[in-house]
């Protein structure tokens, strides 16, 4: 072999080398600010990969570019505004489909399409995330939030998978929305379990009440039960004057109005 020819392998392996170490470093560095967990470090972290991603042009098959683009996403989902979630979602979409077997990739996907207000859409990135990684509480708490948001016909399973976890199986807000997601199916009986159910863990928790005055009421057609819960509703709601659900006092005033007539 001649000289030259050593030489410019040699040069190869050299940049080669180096290169693999900046990675590393940047992904050491990567893992430190995501400790911090700050507006800012999310900031660094995205402006560091940023270069990275753009100018070195990893595609799938680069050495390191599945945690290079996952942990990418990851700072664009924590530091974009809400005109850049198209563009997040497009990166983390290429991102998925480059590396389908990756929890991560399925998830932040999933994640965003629920931040763009598109359940239906995220609930198949969740789904696989929730495969890949039957233990992540978060996957879990994200695909049961895409289930009830979209109505998801086959998400029946996966509430009662999660039912079975120590973190739900006492939780009032799980077993409001698994009631919720119930009714969207037409299943009001089992609708008015899980409300049931939610409203013995938290007896001062207001949705659940009101979610069983509307089932009796819509659906059942049990006025003189669904007077009852709306009384209830009234009742707790002027115990905790600063509830979220307080828009909807007015209107429960007139139903009830109208039910003792």
């Amino acid at each position: 072999m001649k000289p030259v020819t050593v030489l410019y392998l040699l040069l190869i392996l050299t940049l080669s080398s180096c290169a693999k170490r900046d990675l590393n470093q940047l992904l050491e560095e990567a893992n430190r600010l995501k400790n911090e967990n700050t507006p800012q470090a999310w900031q660094k972290i995205r402006s560091n990969l940023e270069i990275i991603v753009r100018e070195a042009k990893l595609d799938k098959h680069s050495e390191g570019s599945e945690k290079i683009y996952n942990f990418y996403v990851m700072s664009l989902i924590r530091t974009c505004v809400p005109e850049e979630l198209k563009k997040t979602e497009d990166i983390a979409r290429k991102v998925a489909n480059w590396f389908p077997e990756s929890f991560l990739s399925n998830y932040q996907l999933g994640e965003i399409c629920l931040l763009e207000k598109d359940p239906r859409a995220a609930f198949p990135y969740l789904e696989k995330a929730v495969k890949l990684n039957p233990q992540n509480i978060s996957a879990q708490v994200l695909l049961l939030t895409a289930a009830r948001e979209s109505g998801e016909p086959s998400a029946g399973q996966y509430f009662e998978n999660a039912s079975r976890l120590d973190i739900f199986r006492n939780n009032s807000k799980f077993y409001n929305s698994w009631g919720m997601w119930c009714v969207s199916q037409g299943l009001y009986p089992e609708a008015i379990r899980h409300f049931g159910k939610a409203h013995s863990l938290n007896p001062n928790a207001l949705a659940p009440i009101l979610n069983m005055a509307i089932v009796y009421d819509n659906h059942l057609k049990m006025k003189r039960v669904a007077r009852r819960y709306y009384l209830k509703y009234r009742e707790l709601l002027a115990m905790n004057p600063a509830t979220n659900t307080r828009q909807y006092h007015l209107p429960v005033q007139n139903r009830i109005r109208q039910l003792f007539h």
